[in-house]
């Protein structure tokens, strides 16, 4: 299969160029859920919350925020409505899920695993370390990080009931966000700096220092992150070089970003350079060599020949 897959994918190696507005939600810690236009920069009200919003992800057309007592609420984002919510026995510093699952994490290390709709917890486990402030899923692996310095990541597909939690990377300081560019993990931390590590094998790749307490994190098209302070300063930052490109002054509290839509314009831009080139093809060769989800373009959880035709179409289809 891999003669096939390079052979494939050396036929489409132009050059497209992406121009899609993507949208950043905002959670506050005096109750708003707003959201953050990276084209236009404009920040607006999205929702009202009854509690201080702690941590928010999104499935689908619905919010999942949490608040200091672990009770998640749900909104409709079409809507702005509540819709739902439940209470979970973990105080949910972090969430994240991979589409199906709910992930809410405590700061004792307790990661539970958590149906959407009934709020049950399907299973649980407590990391080694714990301290856990950060969560993220990213092709096919749970990762978490804390106070302590340390991250970790197990495959979803047997990360529960068992703890496979393997250590992936230290961080300069007390992790408080993570996020993911393409073949790059991004850590934010409260010394005022933003570490990456390469996402196959952890290895330290560089870090910056942006004066941020790095509250939320959010991977941006075109090679820049989305910095979220508490005091409410979002900071856009060219990750290669750390430069601030510019800065948005909320006039709120920030304590967690969560990206709705970013590169869903352009899938087969798997690197997110904001351009459809051979740095892409050379990613979803890796991860097709590896089996890993990133390359699983038809959802059937197997990494074939199929999934290299999507690829290959959605690549020279360019992008909306």
């Amino acid at each position: 299969m891999h003669r096939n897959l390079i052979t494939m994918l050396a036929l489409s190696t132009g050059l497209v160029s992406l121009a899609a507005a993507d949208t950043v939600l905002v959670g506050t810690t005096d109750g708003a859920i707003l959201a953050y236009d990276t084209d236009s920069r404009n920040v607006s009200p999205l929702a009202l919350a009854d509690t201080p919003v702690r941590a928010l992800t999104t499935i689908g057309r619905r919010g999942y925020y949490s608040d200091a007592n672990g009770t998640i609420t749900v909104v409709d984002l079409d809507t702005a409505q509540t819709v739902g919510g439940f209470s979970t026995s973990v105080d949910a510093a972090a969430v994240s899920t991979d589409g199906t699952w709910l992930y809410a994490a405590d700061t004792d290390g307790e990661i539970q695993k958590i149906d959407p709709e009934s709020g049950a917890v399907e299973s649980s486990v407590t990391t080694f370390f714990g301290g856990v402030t950060g969560l993220g899923t990213h092709w096919g692996n749970l990762y978490y990080g804390g106070l302590n310095t340390i991250a970790e990541r197990a495959p979803l597909a047997d990360a529960f009931p068992d703890n496979n939690f393997q250590f992936f990377a230290a961080c300069g300081g007390a992790i408080n966000s993570m996020s993911f560019s393409g073949l790059t993990v991004v850590l934010g931390s409260i010394n005022g700096k933003i570490y990456r590590y390469d996402e196959f094998n952890g290895i330290y790749a560089q870090d910056h220092f942006i004066g941020s307490d790095a509250t939320g994190l959010a991977t941006l098209v075109g090679g820049r992150v989305l910095v979220a302070d508490s005091s409410g300063e979002l900071l856009e930052v060219e990750l290669e070089t750390g430069a601030v490109l510019r800065s948005v002054d909320v006039g709120r509290p920030v304590a967690s970003l969560h990206a709705v839509d970013v590169g869903d314009a352009c899938p087969a831009d798997l690197d997110l350079t904001g351009v459809l080139d051979l740095g892409d093809v050379q990613t979803f060769i890796m991860l097709a060599i590896e089996g890993r989800l990133g390359a699983d373009l038809d959802g059937d959880n197997d990494v074939d020949l199929a999934d290299v035709g999507l690829f290959v179409d959605s690549f020279t289809a360019g992008c909306e």
